[in-house]
């Protein structure tokens, strides 16, 4: 082999070597394409969410892409008939940020237009002004960080101070992981099957009006 030729095999060869060093140092600081991405399985979901069957890949759509997931359930019950009150949540932290939050809260009923005046200008952070109105419950908002929805809750005599609606704000803090459509119909879906599951926790004698109620 001749010297020129034994120089271009050492080049080559070191330039592989090179590669292969910089493909492990990639892969071991997780950069990408070898990010170390967290899933989220059914048991670590909170309950307050309903536990729908797509409910672990609509919350991986709506979060960032993280190393680990951690979740913060609130899912109480109003045992009694005449409570005036009934909150619950659930907070989900990538890599210990709060990116996503589903609040519910029994209100006292004001009109639907009130409920989503007051609601987009209380969450303008996650662009609660471009989402668009949906047919769910007494009104409902759909947008790609932002999603609620106002439920018929407990009629009128029922508790002091008249009738009951049900508000629930689900918001992705963090910019979600998923294509903005895919993310958008994960979180209404979230929103829906928390408003569900809310409606019955709270024990609402009203019909939700949301879409599948019987």
């Amino acid at each position: 082999m001749s010297v020129a030729r034994k120089r271009l095999a050492i080049i080559l060869a070191t330039g592989v070597l090179m590669l292969a060093a910089a493909v492990v140092a990639l892969s071991v600081a997780g950069f990408p394409p070898f990010e170390k991405k967290g899933t989220v399985d059914s048991a670590s979901v909170c309950t307050s969410l309903g536990g729908g069957d797509a409910t672990p890949e609509d919350v991986e759509n709506v979060l960032p892409a993280a190393e680990e997931y951690t979740f913060e359930d609130d899912d109480p019950a109003r045992s009694d008939p005449s409570q005036s009150t009934f909150e619950s949540s659930c907070f989900v932290s990538a890599d210990g940020k709060t990116a996503l939050s589903v609040r519910t809260e029994m209100v006292r009923a004001a009109s639907a237009g009130l409920w989503a005046k007051h609601s987009v200008a209380n969450n303008e952070y996650v662009g609660s002004r471009q989402a668009k109105t949906f047919d769910a419950g007494e009104s409902a908002l759909s947008g790609k960080r932002f999603a609620a929805v106002y439920v018929p809750c407990v009629s009128d005599g029922k508790i002091p101070g008249g009738v009951r609606n049900v508000s629930v704000v689900a918001r992705a803090m963090s910019q979600p992981s998923a294509d903005p459509e895919v993310a958008e119909r994960s979180l209404k879906a979230l929103l829906l099957d928390a408003a569900r599951h809310a409606h019955s926790r709270a024990k609402c004698d009203l019909p939700s009006k949301l879409p599948g109620d019987s």
